[in-house]
Parts: structure tokens; sequence; C-alpha cells
């Protein structure tokens, strides 16, 4: 979401309120059994992908994070990066 709340919602021409969690989100609707990603461990489908990065992006809102706050991570190059990626 913008920092100024949402009111220049198309910048430079781009839908700004279009973005990767959109897709993941309706991806999760229409193709939720679909994988997104392979791990060792599995793999990691849509719905599963849309159900975690809601569950981050909770806890980031529960720890005071609003839009527009800048947000630090620091993971290793796994399917699971995915999820602070979609949350966002």
């Amino acid at each position: 979401m913008l920092s100024n709340g949402g009111v220049d919602r198309v910048r430079r021409g781009v839908d700004m309120s279009f973005n990767l969690s959109c897709i993941i989100r309706e991806a999760g609707v229409s193709t939720p059994d679909k994988p997104v990603a392979y791990h060792v461990g599995g793999t990691l489908t849509f719905r599963e992908l849309d159900e975690q990065s809601d569950r981050l992006a909770a806890g980031l809102h529960d720890a005071g994070v609003v839009p527009g706050n800048a947000v630090g991570l620091q993971l290793p190059n796994l399917a699971e990066f995915l999820v602070p990626i979609s949350a966002s």
C-alpha cells in the first residue's frame, strides 16, 4: 500500500494497487493446490503460500508495522523466502 493511503493509486501509468500479493491471492483462489515452488521438504502450494503470507502479515501488523514501513528480513535462498515477499 502506498504511504499516502492509496490516494495516488496510479503512478507513472502503473496500477500500484495490483502487486505480487494480489497475484498470489488470485492464484490461491483459482489454483490453490498448484505448486508455486519445490523445495527439499516437498512443495509449497499457492494455498499454503497465501495462508503463510497472511499469517506473517498479521504478525507484522500485531508488532506495529503499518503500510509504508520498511521491514528488513535476512533469509537463506529457499522456497520459504517467497512468504515474506508475498506478505508485502
